[in-house]
């Protein structure tokens, strides 16, 4: 019987409220193409993600951390220094042989300029301890060695 009422619900023209059919739309011819609007100046190439290796200049603010000298899950992932972009995710930096750590953290609350290159996440060594996580050892985050402070504050 339910099934009989669904048919018989269905068969048909569909009707309005009132018992009236419905009017079906006619087909509807596409519109004219009008011509393009002329374009203006190039957007300019979207960054993309960044690929191992790859040097980037950034420009942000400098914030240092002190790590404690113990063995902890901060003082493996070594979040000391992190440049906070206007918005984007903060980068996780690291001093090189050409920028110290000690330059960094002079330049602590800074706003900086760096040209730094990209270094991926990666598993530690077997032999090396590292805190576990969900899936086994923690990664060594990414992070950007700095290779040139391009611009900061000027010395007082």
């Amino acid at each position: 019987m339910v099934l009989w009422a669904t048919l018989a619900a269905c068969d048909g023209p569909a009707r309005a409220p009132g018992g009236e059919p419905t009017p079906v739309a006619a087909k509807s011819e596409p519109a004219p193409k009008s011509e393009p609007a002329p374009k203006s100046e190039p957007a300019p190439p979207a960054a993309g993600p960044v690929k191992e290796g790859e040097e980037r200049r950034y420009t942000g603010v400098l914030h240092y951390t002190e790590i404690p000298p113990v063995k902890s899950v901060e003082a493996f992932m070594g979040r000391e220094f992190t440049l906070a972009i206007a918005g984007a995710e903060s980068l996780n930096l690291k001093g090189s042989a050409a920028v110290t750590d000690e330059q960094l953290r002079a330049l602590d609350g800074a706003t900086i300029t760096v040209r730094a290159r990209y270094h991926p996440e990666k598993q530690p060594p077997p032999d090396v301890q590292a805190p576990m996580g969900a899936d086994g050892p923690m990664a060594w985050p990414a992070y950007h060695e700095v290779l040139e402070l391009v611009s900061s504050p000027p010395k007082p």
